[in-house]
């Protein structure tokens, strides 16, 4: 698993992200890094909002910084592209392992109650046909030495 305040980690699905509100930190990030990485800023006044949790991009500029050229942008895409690959190179294949692992445990223990049940239910039905057979048997044989 990754570190949530190690600056290189990946965010997760479970990182709750709010629009309009600046992220948090991460340990030796700066506030300019962070603008940077992750450009939500709330629309000025004067432009139409869109529909809730839609993403518009930034209009003019990230806090008085200049917008992001095209290099700057595939800057930011690559390395996001670079640390999502490695994330599935060790991590996340730990993580698939993991639940694989559990599924298929869980999917055995279904299959072994289910086989269980099936057994004890012929075994129930066959011994009750034995012990009737052996009742018969012993009654037949108690009545014939009378």
């Amino acid at each position: 698993m990754t570190d949530p305040h190690d600056p290189n980690s990946i965010p997760m699905l479970t990182d709750v992200i709010v629009p309009g509100r600046p992220p948090l930190g991460r340990p030796g990030e700066t506030h300019a890094q962070a603008q940077v990485e992750t450009p939500h800023e709330p629309l000025p006044a004067s432009q139409p909002t869109a529909q809730p949790g839609a993403y518009t991009p930034p209009a003019a500029s990230l806090s008085g910084t200049a917008p992001l050229d095209a290099r700057e942008i595939e800057f930011i895409a690559e390395r996001l592209r670079g640390r999502f690959a490695n994330y599935l190179r060790q991590d996340a294949r730990a993580v698939i392992e993991a639940r694989c692992r559990d599924a298929i445990e869980e999917h055995t223990n279904w299959l072994v109650r289910q086989v269980s049940r099936e057994v004890m239910s012929a075994l129930e039905q066959e011994v009750a046909g034995w012990v009737r057979d052996a009742v018969s048997e012993e009654l037949a044989r108690h009545t014939s030495r009378r």
